[in-house]
Order: C-alpha cells, then sequence, then structure tokens
C-alpha cells in the first residue's frame, strides 16, 4: 500500500497520525511545519501552480504509475460546490486510469456505477442512486410517462 497525499490533504493525514509516502502538488496549501517535517519523512512531488490537473489528479495518476490497483480518495465533500464536484469527477479519471476508486469520508461514500453494482447494507441505510450524464438522464425519464418533454442543454 502506498499512501499519497495531494498538497493540503498532508496536514489532515498529519493531523490523524499518518505520514504520508508521498506528497505530490504544487504545495501551496501545506502547512510550513507540515511542509518542514515531510522533508525528512515523505517523498515530495512539486508541481508548478499553473497546471492542467488538479493535485488530486496527479496523485491519482502516480498511484496508477506504481502499480495501484484501487484508490481511496479521502475527502468529505465539504465546502466549495465546484470542489465537491471536482473529486467526484475523479472518479472518472480513476476508471480510465484501471484504477478501482471510491470516495470516503464524513460518514459516506461515492462510487462511480457502470452496467451493474452490488452493495451488502443493512436495513434503514439510505443509498442514493444519481445518473451523471444526460444520456442517464433521458435513459431514465424514456421509462417514466409521467415525464413529458426532455431537453437536453
Amino acid at each position: 500500500d502506498m499512501l499519497i497525499a495531494a498538497d493540503s490533504g498532508a496536514n489532515r493525514l498529519l493531523a490523524c497520525g499518518y505520514v504520508p509516502d508521498v506528497v505530490i502538488g504544487d504545495m501551496d496549501s501545506v502547512h510550513g511545519e507540515v511542509l518542514e517535517r515531510l522533508r525528512s519523512e515523505s517523498r515530495l512531488i512539486r508541481h508548478p501552480a499553473d497546471k492542467d490537473s488538479a493535485d488530486a489528479e496527479l496523485a491519482l495518476r502516480l498511484a496508477a504509475r506504481n502499480g495501484a490497483g484501487e484508490a481511496v480518495l479521502l475527502n468529505d465533500l465539504g465546502g466549495r460546490f465546484d470542489q465537491a464536484m471536482g473529486v467526484v469527477a475523479l472518479l472518472f479519471v480513476a476508471r480510465e486510469l484501471g484504477l478501482s476508486a471510491h470516495i470516503r469520508g464524513s460518514g459516506q461514500r461515492v462510487w462511480l456505477v457502470r452496467d451493474h453494482w452490488r452493495l451488502r447494507v443493512s436495513a434503514g441505510t439510505l443509498v442514493s442512486l444519481l445518473p451523471w450524464s444526460p444520456l442517464q438522464w433521458l435513459a431514465a425519464a424514456a421509462g417514466d410517462p409521467s415525464i413529458g418533454e426532455i431537453m437536453v442543454i
């Protein structure tokens, strides 16, 4: 197993008592004292701030290059909506890289499901299923006669 922190994830991991094997990103959100400690305890891979990939995507790509088959993205999906959606979109990146991945945090887990999926949960457990693409919405609506016209924008 390899524990990879994407930028500020290093702050949270250390606060929870975990030392990442690798910290990757532009390091703009890593606290100074955390960065100083990790210089001797972790491998730091610094990228420029002006880049085409989010730090978490860089972490996924590093995991895939190092032979990982699975990635668990620790993120509570709180805070900014755009950042939360960006984390969810990383599940598509993971799929492209051949990684089995899910998001875990704040008492919830998020998977990207295609075709079929089996989940064992206790009675009363809340499970939400959300179609992601317009084609999935169309497919779901096509079977519901109560839905009138559908406009895809």
